[in-house]
């Protein structure tokens, strides 16, 4: 038998795992090299999470500001942490400029990306049984994308301080 025959299923065999190595490699990069995230978005900070999203939220396209339900006696949330502070994050020079709440009314906003992108705390690891976040970073995610913003976030134990508002759409 001709040693060229004979030596195909071996060449065939050592192919396989580098060509799905590849393959995995191509199919994880392919789709980022056509995902340019353009749209902005606003946040609100400085507060803990679960107070600032019970403030801000967007409704017929505008973010809306709710105090009432916050007691507003001297030692209260309301009292230590006021309304939290709502930035503006430029997607494409990866900055974050402070808002007013009127400046940040003349805003269009959308809770959906049009890109089909989310803003959230990056993910550590993932189990059977929990999830660890990592909740020091930002990411701007999905669709096979990611990239850390810029954002600074003063999580502790007990609290973090990231709350997404919404999407600017133009």
């Amino acid at each position: 038998m001709n040693k060229k025959k004979r030596d195909w299923p071996l060449i065939i065999g050592i192919s396989i795992p580098f060509l799905m190595i590849l393959a995995i490699v191509l199919s994880i990069f392919i789709p980022r090299m056509f995902i340019h995230p353009e749209t902005d978005f606003i946040y609100a900070a400085n507060a803990p999470y679960y107070y600032t999203e019970q403030i801000y939220r967007v409704e017929n396209g505008e973010v809306v500001r709710d105090t009432s339900g916050f007691s507003k006696l001297e030692g209260s949330d309301y009292d230590r942490y006021g309304d939290g502070q709502i930035y503006y994050y430029d997607v494409s020079e990866d900055t974050a400029d402070v808002l007013t709440f009127e400046a940040a009314q003349e805003y269009n906003l959308n809770k959906e990306s049009p890109e089909g992108l989310e803003v959230g705390y990056g993910r550590r690891s993932d189990s059977l049984f929990f999830s660890v976040r990592d909740r020091d970073s930002i990411y701007l995610y999905g669709k096979g994308y990611s990239k850390k913003l810029n954002i600074d976030t003063d999580y502790n134990r007990f609290n973090w301080d990231f709350h997404f508002i919404g999407w600017v759409i133009e």
